[in-house]
């Protein structure tokens, strides 16, 4: 929900990130979405939506909406399927997993996060002689929450597990997936660094 040039309305994004476009919907126009089913054409959409709500779209509108609607991949059809295919296949061919949040959630110029990672881990260090050592390292939970607020724990974590954590021979990481909420569990075995 949100308001353009003073009006509500419903913006819709698509989900996977594959197209980086919204669409702003008037919110009065909004039960129009539900109707997209795939069982009704264009003319049959809009006598639905009349019948639903009383609105009467003017002729083309609902074209229209729909063209925005399938610019943005918000469309379950070819097109998107297509674009989804394009995204998966340069995903599994590329050497490595890019970060798909930098950027937003974190700086994405490299030598930026080094030096902010630096600051954290030069915080964490500055209380270490309180802090009693651990021994063997089997296992890390660290913590999940941005960097902002989370970095001072990052930091006293991964001082004290670093040394471990370059001695492993195998690594197996366990992360939220922010994106794909119809699975428990994604494997994947594309690399998390730059090689």
């Amino acid at each position: 929900m949100g308001q353009l040039q003073g009006e509500p309305v419903v913006v819709l994004r698509d989900p996977l990130g594959l197209v980086d476009r919204a669409v702003a919907i008037p919110r009065s126009v909004a039960p129009f979405i539900d109707l997209c089913d795939g069982t009704r054409d264009v003319a049959t959409l809009s006598t639905a939506l009349e019948l639903r709500t009383g609105l009467r779209l003017w002729p083309g509108y609902v074209e229209r909406m729909l063209a925005e609607l399938d610019e943005a991949l918000l469309l379950e059809n070819e097109r998107f399927a297509r674009a989804y295919r394009q995204t998966v296949d340069m995903y599994r061919s590329a050497p490595y997993r890019l970060p798909t949040l930098a950027g937003t959630v974190y700086h994405s110029d490299p030598q930026w996060l080094d030096r902010t990672f630096e600051e954290y881990f030069n915080m964490a260090s500055s209380g270490a002689e309180d802090t009693p050592g651990i021994g063997r390292v089997r296992g890390l939970v660290s913590p999940h929450i941005d960097y902002n607020r989370g970095a001072a724990v990052y930091a006293e974590v991964w001082r004290r597990a670093a040394a471990a954590a370059r001695e492993a021979e195998v690594a197996v990481i366990l992360g939220t997936n922010h994106s794909d909420c119809e699975k428990l569990i994604t494997m994947t075995k594309q690399s998390y660094g730059k090689i």
